[in-house]
């Protein structure tokens, strides 16, 4: 965790300094401008959803497939099946792993929890 925020502390640091920077150094405010796709149109706001832009849609994608990935996956270990069923308990559990679970729950421990 403490990592985690140490990175995050580093990226907005540079993200600042480079924010400073582009304000008081023409170039660098051009540079930043060609890669981001914000010069040369009719229009600002045209160029960056075309360009650097469109890049947040695909990464809202992404990050929307990975949380239905850890959403729906079965709850055993190792089993990256999508879950199908729910025990009382609130466990979810693939189609073979209701039956017969791997790792985190035994089947005595399932059987427990609907009795």
């Amino acid at each position: 965790m403490l990592r985690r925020i140490l990175v995050l502390t580093a990226i907005l640091i540079l993200a600042a300094f480079l924010a400073i920077l582009s304000l008081w150094f023409h170039p660098i405010l051009v540079h930043l401008s060609q890669e981001t796709g914000t010069s040369n149109a009719s229009s600002r706001a045209y160029d960056f959803w075309s360009g650097f832009g469109s890049d947040i849609g695909e990464l809202a994608i992404i990050g929307g497939m990975i949380q239905f990935a850890r959403r729906a996956n079965c709850h055993n270990h190792g089993c990256f099946r999508l879950s199908l069923h729910t025990t009382a308990d609130g466990y979810r559990l693939c189609r073979k792993c209701v039956s017969k679970p791997k790792s985190d729950l035994a089947l005595h421990e399932i059987h427990a929890d609907h009795s």
